[in-house]
């Protein structure tokens, strides 16, 4: 923690100390600032956190980092634990796209279809769905779908990854449904990135416009960008997702230059997380920050991202 000044470690160490009291394990999202990923416990994307969440043992109560829906599925997946966010208000608003009463109407609308849900959305909406998947499983959960149209909320920009990957259709709903962060990025921007720094490969999420997936050299969730990086032969690379991720791959990998493909590629409600708030939860274990889940939308999702995790391994 060397490179955060005096009055952030200090805030640190009485995070851990904290935690260690109250029995909390602290879980972060890769687009965490960098102050908050170094103490939490794990830190990863939506898929492995909530693979983590699952089998987290060692503690009785969890904090997220992260934004609301994380928090509900990391909730779902323990229901005998007290499951907190650090910051209720940091909301997704790509989630919001897809709202419970759109997913029914949906649903009564083609129920021969199959509609497959990003964990991107909320739970109350995932209860819908037949089929729920992250980024990082995407394409692998379609294959096992395993049928020529499939209605898929609430990602525009996923949806054409996984039908360029497979050969079947992908209804997005709704039809501008997207990441506010990923929909920045241009193919036009990271082309001039590219013209500086030649050399570079392009890595790029999958919640990219599609002018972005098409010249990028690799295509992926935020952990899997990650695992690419260190494995690489390469040196440098340009890489268009959340600046949280940039930075912890820059953590991790000393010796290979990381370019962003935004002047400011920031997702401000994932940043209304702070450790101040993460230090106020674990302290006062506030009513108003515990997330609850209705049973029967818990019972509907536990299925669903269970059925996820283990079609995932």
């Amino acid at each position: 923690m060397s490179k955060f000044d005096e009055k952030t470690k200090e805030l640190q160490d009485e995070i851990i100390k904290l935690k260690v009291k109250h029995d909390f394990l602290i879980l972060s999202h890769n687009y965490q600032v960098p102050e908050i990923q170094v103490i939490a416990d794990f830190c990863a994307d939506s898929l492995k956190l909530a693979e983590y969440a699952k089998n987290a043992k060692s503690a009785n109560n969890m904090i997220f980092a992260a934004v609301y829906f994380m928090a509900e599925s990391g909730a779902i997946l323990n229901p005998t634990k007290n499951v907190y966010i650090s910051n209720y208000e940091a909301l997704c608003p790509m989630a919001r796209r897809a709202p419970e009463k759109l997913m029914k109407k949906v649903k009564e609308t083609n129920p021969e279809i199959p509609l497959m849900m990003y964990i991107n959305t909320t739970a109350a909406a995932r209860a819908q769905a037949d089929y729920i998947c992250t980024s990082a499983n995407s394409v692998k959960i379609a294959k096992i779908i395993n049928k020529p149209i499939i209605n898929f909320a609430p990602d525009k920009n996923l949806a054409y990854f996984i039908q360029s990957k497979l050969n079947i259709t992908v209804n997005p709903i709704p039809l501008k449904g997207c990441c506010i962060v990923h929909e920045k990025f241009e193919a036009s921007y990271i082309e001039n990135v590219k013209k500086e720094h030649p050399k570079a490969l392009i890595l790029a999420h999958p919640e990219c416009r599609p002018e972005v997936q098409t010249i990028a050299d690799y295509i992926g969730s935020t952990s899997q960008m990650v695992k690419y990086v260190l494995n690489s032969e390469h040196d440098e690379f340009i890489i268009a997702t959340e600046i949280g991720l940039l930075q912890k791959i820059e953590r991790l990998t000393k010796n290979k230059k990381i370019y962003k493909a935004h002047n400011n590629p920031v997702c401000y409600n994932m940043k209304k997380n702070t450790l101040e708030s993460i230090k106020y939860v674990i302290e006062k274990q506030p009513k108003e920050f515990l997330v609850k889940v209705p049973e029967d939308i818990a019972d509907k999702n536990r299925i669903l991202l269970n059925e996820m995790i283990k079609n995932s391994q």
